[in-house]
C-alpha cells in the first residue's frame, strides 16, 4: 500500500514540475545531494542487513528478528526506521525488569518496535522541508499509530521529544533510511485499551460496549506463535458512534502527502458512577437493572453528549476555556470548574480521558416524542426500525413535526417482521420497502388525541390513515386495512414540539410497499 502512495507522490509531478523537485534535492538538504546519492554513499542492503552489521545496533536487530518484524523491513519498498542503540535496549532492559532482548515478550516486542517504523522514507531535510512547507509533525507507523517529529529549528531533530544520535541520523539502506537514537520508543495506549484496562468498572464505559463491534487489525496481526499462521487481532470500533475512534489514530486519506491518513483525537467525559446510577436509576428497572441490556438507540443517544471530537483537551483548558465546548439542544454545556473532575488527564496516544462528578443536558434524541419512548423496553423495535430505516435523525429532530403510531415488540413480531434484518416472514425486504413500512406510521403534523380524525397521509407518499371514534375510543386503519385501537399516549420532553407518539398493538401495513 505505501509502495503505491509513494509513486503516485512522484507521478503526479509534471515535466514542469520536476526541475523544482530536483532543485529542492540538490538544494534544499544540509547533508546535500550528492552525499546522499553519491558512490561514496553506497545504498547496499536493506535495513534489516544494515542494523544487523551495524555493531550499535544489534540489540534492535535481534528484536526485529524476534518480533518477527525482518520481512518487513528487509523488503522493497519504503521506510524509515529509528534505530534504538544497544545502550538505550540496555536502560529500557533495566528499566523494565528485563535481563535481554529474549525476555521481552514476542507481542510486547511487536507493539514496541512496529512503532520504531514509520512509512515512506524520510531524511532529516524532508521532514525539515515538510514542516516548513506544511507543518508536518506527525507521521504514521507500521502499527497504524504516529509518530511526533520535531525539526522546527535548524539542526533540531527528535522523534517523540527524544533527540536523534546527528552521529546516527541518515544512515542509507536500499529500502529506506535509518536514525539512530538513545532510548526505545514506548508508545502510549490507545483510547480503548486506556478504558479497558482503567475505567472497565465505569457504568459509562460498560454502557458503551452495548455498541461496540470488532474489526479484523491487519497492522497488528502477525505470526507470534511461528506456526506459519497469522494469529488474527481484532480492534474494537463503535458503528454507532461514527465520529469516535478509540481503537484508531488515523483515519484513511488517499492524498499523498497524508501518508494514508489523518490522525484523529477524542477527548472523553466520563460522568462518574455515583452521577450515572443516579441518572438511569429510573431506566434500569425495565431492562433487568442490567446496563447491558439497554437499548443501544438510547446509549448512542446519551454518550454522544460527553466527547469532544477531533482534540485533546487537558483539564486546564476545560477549566480555563471561555468559549463553549459544547451546546446540545440550544443548552450551553455547564461551565467544568476544578472541583468537577474526579480523574483528569489520562492520556492515550489518540485522546485523553477525564471523569467528572457532574451530567449535561440530554441531547435532541433523548428530548424528542421518539427520545421518550427510547427508554420503553416495549417499543425497541419501532425505534430500532426507526433506525434501519435510516430516519431516526429526521424523526428525532426538534423541529420536526410528527405524530407517530408505534407498535410494541410483540405487535412487530406477531406480523413477522424483523426490523435488524429487514424482513418479513423470513423474506428480505427491500430498503425501499421496509422504508416505506416505517413512513405508513408516520404523520408530519403534530395531532393530540382530539385532531384524530378523518383521513391523513402519511409521510409514505400517497398513503393515509382513516381514523374512526366509538365509545371514546379512536381506531386507525391502514391503507392496507390494517385495524388498531390507538392507546397510550407519549410525548418529547417539556418545552419541546416535535410530536406525540400512540402506542399500537398492530403494524399498519400499507396496501402496498
Amino acid at each position: 500500500m505505501f509502495t503505491i502512495i509513494f509513486k503516485r507522490k512522484f507521478e503526479s509531478f509534471n515535466g514542469l514540475l520536476l526541475p523544482v523537485l530536483f532543485a529542492v534535492l540538490l538544494f534544499g538538504c544540509k547533508k546535500g545531494y550528492d552525499k546522499y546519492w553519491s558512490k561514496e554513499n553506497p545504498k547496499t542492503g536493506f535495513i534489516y542487513d544494515k542494523v544487523k552489521n551495524d555493531p550499535n545496533f544489534t540489540t534492535f536487530a535481534a528484536g526485529l528478528e524476534r518480533a518477527d518484524l525482518v520481512k518487513y523491513v528487509n523488503v522493497s519498498g519504503l521506510y524509515t526506521v529509528f534505530a534504538p542503540t544497544n545502550e538505550a535496549f540496555e536502560k529500557y532492559f533495566q528499566k523494565m525488569g528485563y535481563s535481554s532482548i529474549n525476555d521481552v515478550p514476542v507481542n510486547t516486542l511487536f507493539f514496541i518496535l512496529s512503532y520504531h517504523i514509520a512509512n515512506n522514507m524520510w531524511y532529516y531535510y524532508d521532514f525539515r522541508t515538510r514542516f516548513i512547507t506544511s507543518q508536518k509533525v506527525t507521521y504514521i507507523t507500521r502499527n497504524n499509530k504516529f509518530l511526533n517529529i520535531d525539526v522546527s529549528a535548524t539542526d533540531v531533530f527528535k522523534v517523540n521529544g527524544i533527540s536523534v544520535i546527528s552521529s546516527l541520523q541518515d544512515l542509507d539502506a536500499e529500502n529506506g533510511v535509518i536514525h539512530g537514537i538513545g532510548e526505545v520508543l514506548v508508545p502510549l495506549p490507545n483510547a480503548e485499551q486506556l478504558l479497558a484496562a482503567e475505567f472497565s468498572n465505569s457504568t459509562f464505559y460498560r454502557m458503551m460496549q452495548n455498541l461496540a463491534s470488532k474489526q479484523y487489525d491487519r497492522f497488528n496481526s502477525y505470526d507470534s506463535d511461528r506456526d506459519g499462521k497469522i494469529d488474527s487481532v481484532f480492534y474494537t470500533y463503535y458503528p454507532l458512534l461514527p465520529a469516535i475512534n478509540t481503537s484508531l489514530e488515523y483515519v484513511s486519506n488517499s492524498a499523498p502527502e497524508s501518508q494514508g491518513g489523518d490522525p484523529v483525537f477524542t477527548t472523553f467525559l466520563i460522568p462518574d458512577n455515583d452521577v450515572m446510577n443516579t441518572i438511569l436509576a429510573p431506566v434500569l428497572p425495565g431492562f433487568e437493572n442490567d446496563v447491558k441490556k439497554l437499548p443501544r438507540l438510547y446509549v448512542q443517544a446519551f454518550l454522544e453528549s460527553y466527547f469532544i471530537k477531533d482534540s485533546i483537551v487537558l483539564s486546564q483548558d476545560l477549566i480555563a476555556r471561555p468559549k463553549v465546548l459544547m451546546s446540545v439542544n440550544g443548552e450551553i454545556v455547564p461551565a467544568l470548574s476544578a472541583d468537577k473532575l474526579v480523574t483528569k488527564d489520562k492520556r492515550a496516544s489518540n485522546g485523553v480521558v477525564h471523569v467528572i462528578n457532574t451530567s449535561f443536558p440530554p441531547s435532541d434524541k433523548l428530548k424528542s416524542a421518539i427520545g421518550g419512548i427510547m427508554t420503553n423496553p416495549e417499543f425497541t423495535d419501532f425505534v430500532e426500525a426507526i433506525q434501519s430505516a435510516n430516519l431516526l435523525a429526521a424523526y428525532t429532530a426538534t423541529s420536526k413535526a410528527a405524530t407517530f403510531f408505534a407498535p410494541t415488540n410483540v405487535a412487530f413480531a406477531n406480523a413477522g417482521i424483523n426490523v435488524r434484518k429487514k424482513t418479513l416472514n423470513g423474506v428480505q425486504l427491500t430498503d425501499a420497502q421496509f422504508i416505506n413500512i416505517v413512513k405508513h406510521h408516520v404523520i408530519s403534523s403534530n395531532n393530540a388525541r382530539s385532531a384524530l380524525t378523518g383521513s391523513k397521509t402519511t409521510d409514505y407518499a400517497n398513503n393515509s390513515l382513516a381514523f374512526t371514534t366509538a365509545n371514546n375510543i379512536v381506531s386507525v386503519k391502514s391503507s392496507g386495512g390494517i385495524v388498531a385501537e390507538v392507546g397510550a399516549e407519549y410525548r418529547g420532553a417539556a418545552g419541546v414540539t416535535n410530536g406525540y407518539v400512540y402506542r399500537i398493538e398492530t403494524v399498519l401495513m400499507p396496501a402496498s410497499y
